[in-house]
């Protein structure tokens, strides 16, 4: 099967869940014998993405400026292609993928919403480029990484005859956090335009649940395809725990997934015996818009007197995570927003360390399923910090979590696995 995966770039600057899956799944899928291609919008993806095999190399569509620039400025939804290539050109977007900041949901409501109307918005010039791109790749199937995007399957199934899946994964947050009356306006929208897909596939059972709730779905409710990773690089069975507790944190380096509460859970338990000399590790980069927290939380720590414990660490590639991973006792990502899954989990536990994690979200059905962490119940620095300690101090408890989770992965939770299911799904609407 030919099957195109359209992936949102996040220009590489924290770690993308929705990017790395899908170059995961394009891998996944090329080793199964599939002609995958891996088509970014917005920015470049260069994370864990396979080399094209393509003579030519795949072009960027809805080019982060050319977005913007058309969203603000009615001429650029008017010039020729020419310019437009121009102003997709890599350097130009490496450059604006440094401000990758500025596309906080608060700030962009109105772009939301004219993405969410596809061949209605002010991007539809890019739309019909990308539809006509894909007209002459003729696949079996068109995959879009998540319903931020919905707003291209109108277009694309007026264009094709193949299907068009979607994934539902953590648009929630987005979504809830843009200002009225854009809030109403996009999930109404994405409510409409939700019935353009032959089928949606959720990461999770709790946010097929919420996401089929909030967008009338129950008329064709969203499949449960959980994510896989590729387990190749990770040790098993896994490495025994460093001598001295160190506290990982992988994702990106926000408020939303809590950071400010992890460092400040950190802080408190330093003042406990016997944690006097723990380490806190967190990877996974930032935005623009998260250099002030970063800055403030940096110069709270240095008040402390806790800097030379505390270690900062940009997006990593795949051999880096792992040697972060394995390098840790634990990983601890206090999200406030509520997760359609955290696939950080999954790398977490590929690398035989369990995670600690709130009671809310996904967190507790992927812990159910894989068997390889614990869970608090209360958002705030103490009760995380009780939780850690109580952890630390069972270190064989620990590795027994690390171990049980490596093995449920590499039995339910492999990226070829998620390749073969949403193969055979895909396989029900072929002609």
């Amino acid at each position: 099967m030919k099957i195109i995966q359209i992936t949102p770039g996040s220009g590489d600057a924290f770690y993308c869940e929705n990017c790395l899956r899908d170059a995961w799944l394009v891998q996944a899928l090329r080793r199964l014998g599939h002609d995958a291609i891996l088509a970014p919008l917005y920015l470049p993806v260069r994370l864990d993405v396979p080399p094209s095999d393509s003579a030519h190399p795949i072009p960027i569509f809805f080019g982060g400026l050319n977005v913007y620039l058309q969203q603000h400025l009615s001429l650029f939804r008017h010039t020729p292609r020419w310019l437009d290539h121009a102003l997709d050109h890599p350097a130009l977007l490496k450059q604006l993928a440094r401000f990758a900041g500025a596309t906080r949901s608060a700030d962009l409501g109105a772009m939301t919403l004219s993405m969410l109307r596809g061949e209605d918005g002010r991007q539809a010039k890019e739309l019909n480029r990308l539809c006509a791109w894909i007209k002459t790749e003729q696949p079996d199937a068109v995959w879009i990484s998540n319903a931020l995007l919905a707003g291209l399957a109108r277009c694309l199934r007026q264009t094709i005859s193949a299907p068009i899946f979607g994934f539902f994964q953590d648009e929630e947050p987005w979504l809830d956090g843009l200002p009225e009356p854009y809030r109403a306006l996009a999930w109404e929208t994405l409510a409409q335009r939700a019935t353009d897909f032959h089928r949606w596939i959720a990461v999770s059972k709790t946010y097929a649940e919420r996401m089929t709730r909030r967008l009338r779905l129950d008329a064709n409710p969203p499949v449960v395809v959980y994510p896989g990773l590729p387990l190749n690089g990770f040790t098993a069975p896994p490495l025994p725990l460093p001598s001295r507790p160190v506290i990982g944190y992988l994702g990106r380096l926000c408020r939303a997934l809590g950071v400010d509460l992890l460092i400040e859970a950190f802080l408190l338990l330093r003042q406990k015996s016997g944690f006097e000399t723990i380490q806190l590790h967190l990877a996974g980069g930032w935005t623009g818009d998260d250099q002030p927290l970063l800055r403030e939380l940096q110069l709270r720590i240095k008040r402390a007197g806790a800097a030379p414990a505390v270690r900062f660490t940009p997006v990593l590639e795949r051999v880096e995570r792992i040697a972060f991973l394995e390098s840790v006792s634990l990983i601890c990502v206090p999200a406030r927003a509520e997760s359609s899954f955290g696939l950080f989990i999954l790398e977490s536990l590929a690398a035989g360390r369990p995670v600690l994690l709130p009671r809310q979200g996904a967190f507790p059905e992927v812990l159910s399923a894989t068997g390889g962490g614990l869970l608090f119940d209360e958002l705030i620095p103490e009760s995380i910090a009780a939780a850690l300690a109580d952890a630390l101090h069972q270190p064989d408890h620990l590795t027994a979590l690390g171990v049980a989770g490596q093995s449920a992965l590499s039995r339910e939770f492999t990226v070829e696995r998620m390749a073969r299911q949403l193969i055979s799904l895909n396989g029900e609407y072929r002609a």
